[in-house]
């Protein structure tokens, strides 16, 4: 009799020690979940936060470069026309792109990696000024001259609106000489290019293409994010000789800002 008690208090015991572990197996389970989530969440959050700082950065490295392209080109366009006759007439660079003794078959360049401290001169013929840049930000700056035809839309421009501004240091309108050969008269077109890029080994491969909108493919297509600022100016230039063969050049210019405008490649 005792031992059947035995046996049934046994089997009755039995059920009562599996359920036990059952539960405490599910509740360390639970507790795994629980750490593995709250694991995964501040994986989640570092992550995220790596992320908005990274595009904070990225926002302001473009700041800088939207800045840094307008100041450069902005800098220039506010110039007074005055000012511009006189860089015409003086040793800076847009007086070389000027300059009379260049063949005009040609489309003449200036560039500079320092904002037009130093600069060179040369042709579209000529092997690319090479910028050997540090900074995480670039900027280079280049200007072409084109002579304008008599059948340029630019050339009726300058017949139709009157100048901002015509001056030389070399002539006095109100006392022309009646001894005056006929004046050489041509319209040039002049653009301004302010580069700001992030620095990539793209850049120098693309420094080669400095003309109109060539840049912008080459720096789009190497994935370099930049921002170009372009002005452009309408410059004529009259230069009267005298009969005399001993008497200067007389030589003067109007200049007219056209427009300016910007040419981007941002991610957002």
């Amino acid at each position: 009799m005792n031992n059947s008690v035995n046996q049934l208090s046994t089997l009755k015991a039995l059920p009562i020690s599996t359920h036990g572990k059952r539960q405490s197996g599910f509740i360390l389970l639970a507790v795994l979940v629980i750490l593995l989530l709250i694991s995964g969440l501040t994986a989640l959050m570092m992550s995220q936060n790596s992320v908005d700082v990274r595009s904070v950065l990225y926002h302001q490295n473009q700041s800088k470069l939207l800045i840094t392209a307008d100041q450069a080109t902005m800098n220039l366009w506010q110039l007074p026309p005055e000012r511009l006759v006189q860089m015409a007439q003086a040793e800076t660079w847009l007086a070389s792109l000027l300059s009379t003794n260049n063949d005009f078959t040609k489309i003449y360049t200036a560039q500079s990696c320092d904002n037009w401290q130093t600069f060179t001169i040369g042709t579209l013929d000529d092997p690319p000024l090479q910028c050997h840049h540090t900074a995480p930000l670039l900027l280079w700056q280049a200007a072409y001259i084109e002579p304008i035809g008599k059948d340029h839309y630019l050339h009726r421009l300058s017949q139709n609106t009157p100048p901002q501004q015509s001056t030389s240091d070399l002539q006095d309108s109100d006392h022309e000489s009646t001894d005056q050969k006929a004046a050489d008269h041509e319209i040039l077109h002049l653009r301004l290019y302010a580069i700001a890029a992030q620095n990539s080994e793209g850049i120098a491969q693309c420094e080669e293409l400095l003309y109109q909108a060539h840049i912008a493919a080459c720096l789009s297509e190497h994935g370099v994010i930049h921002k170009i600022s372009v002005a452009e100016w309408l410059i004529e230039r009259q230069t009267t000789s005298k009969t005399d063969p001993a008497s200067e050049t007389v030589t003067t210019f109007t200049i007219t800002p056209l427009r300016i405008y910007d040419i981007r490649s941002m991610r957002e």
